[in-house]
């Protein structure tokens, strides 16, 4: 009786009366590499530049579709799609490829599971389909309660010592007033007077680091917000260069302490009505 192969990890299966005297190579190959390989393979196999492969799939030897681990590297352009046998197995997919783009299991037809770069995911096949062997892989887990680091989640006030980093936030306060407490400081932009953003809105507050002062935008011009300009000082600075154009606000006067030099291509808007005086 000829031998046949089991059809999942296609292991050798020794016919009644077959291989007499050599049957040991046969179990040995069964037993301590193919079963081993279903059980705790890993296979790392590249796909650079594809969009597509099909796993080698060999009756009683050894093969990539056989392996527990799949780990897949190489640069991508696109999604690569990989074709499985279309037969019950789990595996574990690990997308190790650099591009950003996704490895999708497939067995040929059904329905097919996509592990995102940089992730590792446990997927099973029925012979048809492809599933995730887990609701809860990256991209779609859903929190509904308990706490994290004590915080509850749902809440809005952080734990001592929970969720300090904070990149790039944007504050919109309900109440219109935003409060910081403590005893430290708010560090703001810093920069030149060429660096002052260029569509500037009204109530923008920044350091100018050509003048070493404080300066905000009234929705016309920026302007000087204190500093070493300060009742508390006994002084009251101007810069002796104009290097932007400036524009005194209708209804408004404006005086300055010379010498003034205006810098070659900017201007002093004086509206009508309004008075600069250089002292």
């Amino acid at each position: 009786m000829a031998s046949t192969y089991s059809t999942s990890l296609r292991i050798q299966l020794i016919g009644t009366g077959d291989q007499p005297g050599v049957w040991g190579a046969t179990t040995n190959t069964n037993l301590g590499t193919l079963i081993e390989q279903a059980i705790t393979g890993y296979r790392a196999i590249s796909v650079a530049g594809l969009t597509t492969y099909t796993l080698s799939n060999l009756n009683g030897v050894s093969d990539e579709s056989r392996n527990a681990v799949l780990s897949f590297t190489g640069s991508l352009s696109a999604n690569c799609t990989v074709t499985a046998p279309a037969v019950n197995k789990v595996y574990i997919i690990n997308n190790n490829t650099t591009g950003g783009y996704s490895i999708i299991m497939t067995t040929g037809s059904g329905t097919t599971v996509a592990v995102p770069n940089a992730q590792t995911y446990i997927v099973y096949s029925d012979g048809t389909n492809f599933y995730f062997a887990s609701n809860f892989n990256a991209g779609n887990v859903q929190i509904t309660g308990g706490t994290i680091d004590n915080t509850v989640i749902g809440g809005v006030t952080p734990a001592a010592g929970s969720f300090t980093s904070v990149t790039t936030p944007t504050i919109n306060p309900t109440s219109g007033t935003l409060t910081i407490s403590g005893t430290g400081a708010v560090t703001l932009p810093s920069g030149t007077t060429a660096q002052e953003p260029g569509t500037p809105v009204a109530g923008m507050i920044r350091y100018n680091s050509d003048i070493n002062n404080f300066e905000g935008y009234n929705g016309i011009t920026w302007g000087s917000l204190g500093g070493s300009n300060s009742t508390s000082t006994g002084l009251w600075q101007n810069a002796q260069t104009i290097t932007s154009n400036q524009a005194i606000q209708s209804g408004y006067n404006a005086s300055s302490v010379g010498p003034i030099t205006i810098s070659a291509g900017v201007s002093v808007n004086v509206p009508t009505g309004s008075t600069w005086l250089v002292l």
